[in-house]
């Protein structure tokens, strides 16, 4: 039923075909919430067959849409007033997923469940954005003023201190860490175009940029959550990508081709997209990304709506594995394994000076903790 709800014209006949099939309605409001897909879902069904749902189903789809829609109207006023703040203070920002792209990929912002705010800015402003979001009631989570940390996650972590805002994330390149960004922030902005947001002009990316972004970010969390899929989608179904094959030539020369490959396969088998002939060979050519595209499909089948907890080493060699040759995923493992994670941060206490004896004392650990875990 959500595999039908993904395609962004979903097909009345292979929705009421799916229809048919439910007997646990509950089971299917809870696998919605986990893949983020309760309001497309509740899109699809008044769509399809509205007369055939159970009322009390309906009726809480209905009122979760309202309760989301309302909460992400207040976001949005929020990601406003933020904007206002740093461009104020000379300091250049995009925001980029959330409201927007609820927005440019259903037309509604409601469609989408928004979690926190996610907002570009060039490394050299990241320090004065900091200042103008702690003017905003904004303080970094605990672990982000660990410098070795922040190199690792290349974005800033931000919470307001009265609990009343949503948490803010400042980027200013794409990961996975350890190898060179395929999009930084700064190439970002200089492409940036108007978009409205509440009757508001505000700058959005350029739909080639968006859509590398979405791939990047999809392939960064395995694509657990098959809204990410569909939003992905909603961005194809848009258009607006000129030449394809300048695209395919700018991802490879990125770095990020394989990852944006994953998602156009996932966009075609899931969200019913058609492929150029370009896309295609592009997708013959690199087997791997098709297996990676597989793998995900089949994740998504046998997890029966439970979120997927990949282990670290497994969400580690995944990343590696999307990166268009084999050298840099190896460094990527390799590199990994060698720096402090985020449950470290704490403990790296170490003067500069002695700060190597950590990196070299942390393989041992995690070794004898794999050991540990065997036996």
């Amino acid at each position: 039923m959500l595999l039908a709800c993904v395609p962004p014209k979903s097909s009345a006949e292979a929705l009421q075909a799916a229809f048919g099939l439910i007997e646990d309605w509950d089971r299917l409001l809870e696998v919605a919430r986990l893949h983020g897909m309760l309001y497309l879902l509740y899109r699809g069904l008044l769509e399809a067959c509205p007369d055939a749902v159970p009322a009390p189903f309906l009726e809480e789809l209905h009122r979760l849409y309202c309760v989301n829609g309302d909460r992400n109207l207040r976001t949005s006023a929020w990601l406003l007033r933020i904007l206002d703040a740093l461009e104020k203070a000379g300091v250049r920002a995009a925001s980029f997923k959330g409201p927007l792209l609820a927005e440019y990929a259903y037309g509604d912002l409601g469609m989408r469940f928004v979690g926190d705010l996610d907002i570009l800015v060039a490394e050299e402003d990241i320090e004065r954005a900091r200042g103008v979001l702690h003017e905003q009631g904004y303080e970094p989570m605990w672990y982000e003023d660990n410098p070795a940390v922040a190199r690792e996650r290349f974005h800033l972590i931000l919470r307001d201190r009265r609990r009343r805002g949503p948490l803010v994330e400042l980027h200013w390149r794409t990961g996975p860490a350890f190898v060179r960004p395929a999009l930084s922030a700064e190439d970002l902005l200089d492409r940036t175009r108007p978009t409205s947001l509440l009757g508001r002009s505000v700058q959005s990316l350029d739909p080639v940029d968006l859509l590398m972004l979405l791939s990047i970010h999809g392939s960064a969390h395995c694509w657990k959550r098959l809204e990410m899929i569909a939003g992905l989608a909603g961005v194809v179904a848009k258009g607006g990508f000129g030449d394809l094959v300048q695209l395919i030539g700018k991802a490879g020369s990125r770095g990020c081709l394989r990852r944006c490959l994953v998602g156009a396969a996932l966009v075609r088998d899931v969200g019913g997209a058609v492929l150029p002939p370009v896309l295609e060979a592009a997708l013959v050519a690199d087997p791997v990304a098709l297996r990676l595209s597989r793998e995900v499909l089949r994740i998504v089948a046998e997890s029966e709506g439970r979120e997927t907890e990949h282990t670290p080493f497994k969400q580690i060699l995944w990343r590696a594995r999307t990166l268009d040759t084999r050298a840099a995923g190896v460094r990527n493992i390799i590199l990994h394994y060698s720096a402090p994670r985020d449950e470290d941060a704490r403990l790296v206490t170490l003067p500069p000076r002695l700060a190597w004896l950590y990196y070299a004392v942390r393989p041992v650990r995690i070794a004898a903790s794999l050991l540990l875990h065997r036996a």
